[in-house]
């Protein structure tokens, strides 16, 4: 989480110094439809499930390091008035590298890979050029799962999808009337829970990201 929150606090430092001549608040607060994608840097908060899962496949303890990883995230939205909007989220986790070599075997790593689709509503404080905002959203996601931890005798992969829900605060920076800064920090969580080849049920794949990017307001 430490990252997600240095991005917010570079974000509202960079609004604090960014108020000055500039179009009326009316201009920032328009209904209209926006578009827009963010970079993404992502943590996940399920290593202690996975640990425990392959704990119980193989009958020894284990330690189970997870990386973090990259991803991207595009929006299509529209704004209903000064305090709200609504927007379609598709967002793209590319693999969780799960480190597996304290089992001592020839491969000991498998992967997990996101992707989550969710309509969102978003609460926004219309502070002229700098806009804060709290964001729910429901919806799909779809995980994938490789596994190599064994090389050909128990390798494989494995896909289910879910339900979603993501929770996000953030903060829009107006730029100019049509470009938009954002910067944001979400979590998604799902009911995904399928057999990862080898290794057993894993559920609770939940995580949790800082993204940065840019919006265009019509």
């Amino acid at each position: 989480m430490k990252f997600a929150v240095a991005w917010l606090t570079l974000v509202f430092a960079a609004a604090a110094s960014a108020q000055e001549a500039a179009p009326g608040a009316s201009s920032f607060t328009r209904s209209d439809y926006d578009l827009g994608g963010n970079g993404l840097y992502a943590s996940d908060i399920f290593e202690d499930e996975v640990e425990d899962v392959v704990e119980d496949a193989f009958g020894l303890p284990v330690s189970v390091d997870i990386e973090e990883s990259w991803g991207a995230n595009g929006r299509l939205g529209y704004r209903l008035g000064d305090w709200f909007a609504a927007e379609i989220q598709y967002e793209w986790v590319d693999e969780f590298d799960v480190d597996l070599s304290s089992l001592g075997l020839p491969i000991g790593h498998a992967s997990i890979e996101s992707q989550a689709v969710t309509l969102n509503g978003r609460v926004i404080a219309p502070i002229w050029r700098t806009q804060p905002y709290l964001l729910v959203g429901v919806g799909g996601a779809l995980y994938e799962f490789e596994d190599n931890t064994v090389g050909n005798l128990r390798g494989g992969s494995d896909d289910e999808a879910g339900f979603s829900g993501r929770a996000a605060g953030g903060v829009d920076l107006h730029l100019s009337k049509n470009l938009v800064l954002n910067a944001e920090a979400t979590v998604l969580l799902t009911t995904n829970d399928f057999k990862a080849p080898g290794i057993g049920n894993l559920d609770d794949l939940y995580y949790v990201a800082g993204t940065v990017g840019l919006r265009y307001q019509f």
